[in-house]
């Protein structure tokens, strides 16, 4: 039995399937058979400028799934969420509980064959048995999930305002988690492509002008200033300000110090989500998605067969026509 797999062709400039054979088990893994597989913003900076290594290495990272075939005959025919951080559990960050930052770590859809495939080999330590009804398709949500989770924790003290700057996938995944968590307190957005459909579900809206909030979010990253220094101008004295969004390598911001540095403000970097054998954000999230899939399911916007993998790009590059979260692919 082969394996059919995405991968990059170089020479016809374009993602294509391909048939592989089936990985081959070692010592404390198991072969999932992929449900369904999340389409992330780091795919994709990864697809509008691939290299020599996506046409190796199959790319995705959120993804939830059936275990086929197992070292371990309890895991066989479960279905699993997957944890794509393989930490070490052995060098010092992981011995300082910040396995975030293993410096030994292998990541699934980077550097090991990840879920834009039928089937791929995962180690056991990386599975999580869904819970029973658990909605499939919103486990390829519970890997940003962790991440949003990680970083309400770095807070001080519980956010009564919230401000959300960004309204692709994270910035919208974070108002879930936040909703999910905290109900009761108010969330803002100021975003572009997908704010009207997130205002609608989320009952989010604009913020107004001198309106002050005790948590902001940036969530949009790139080779730019502005939201960052939004977040530093809408935010409340003694207020907080998570980090999301992913910046490029030595980029240098345009940041406005004076005010951060006049209102005490509390700022903090979001890089990935901690499991340890005292905390497990991905386990936390897992949990909080299954206990609320109400405010979930909305962000999974498109869903495309995995043979149709070019549709899943093109939407994601145009979200001018519609709203355009997540888009996943399906194997069935």
């Amino acid at each position: 039995m082969n394996n059919s797999v995405i991968l990059f062709d170089i020479k016809k400039n374009c993602w294509k399937e391909y048939s592989r054979p089936l990985p081959e088990l070692t010592t404390d893994e198991s072969l999932v058979k992929v449900e369904f597989a999340g389409l992330c913003g780091s795919d994709m900076h990864r697809i509008k400028a691939p290299t020599s290594h996506e046409t190796q290495v199959v790319m995705g990272h959120e993804i939830i799934g059936t275990v086929k075939k197992s070292d371990k005959e309890t895991l066989i025919g479960k279905k699993v969420v997957i944890n794509p951080i393989a930490n070490c559990r052995k060098c010092s960050s992981c011995n300082d509980g910040l396995t975030q930052f293993c410096s030994n770590s292998r990541n699934i859809g980077k550097n090991i064959d990840g879920a834009f495939a039928k089937y791929l080999k995962v180690p056991n330590k990386s599975l999580y048995i869904v819970p029973a009804n658990f909605q499939a398709e919103l486990g390829v949500l519970v890997d940003g999930a962790a991440v949003i989770i990680n970083g309400i924790k770095k807070l001080s003290k519980k956010p009564h305002s919230v401000l959300v700057i960004g309204d692709g996938t994270v910035g919208c995944l974070s108002i879930a988690v936040l909703k999910a968590l905290y109900p009761e307190i108010k969330i803002s957005l100021r975003g572009h492509h997908n704010t009207d459909y997130v205002n609608q579900v989320y009952s989010t809206s604009a913020p107004q002008e001198n309106e002050k909030f005790d948590l902001t979010i940036e969530t949009v990253g790139r080779a730019q200033s502005d939201t960052l220094n939004q977040c530093v101008e809408y935010a409340s004295i003694g207020g907080q300000i998570l980090i999301m969004g992913v910046y490029p390598p030595n980029f240098s911001l345009d940041f406005n110090a004076r005010t951060a540095f006049y209102k005490e403000l509390a700022i903090y970097g979001v890089n990935s989500f901690c499991v340890t054998k005292k905390r497990d954000d991905f386990r936390e999230a897992l949990a909080l998605i299954d206990s609320h899939p109400e405010f979930f399911a909305p962000l999974i916007t498109h869903k495309f067969l995995l043979s149709d993998f070019n549709l899943g790009i093109a939407k994601m590059l145009d979200k001018s026509k519609e709203a355009v979260i997540k888009v996943i692919y399906t194997t069935a």
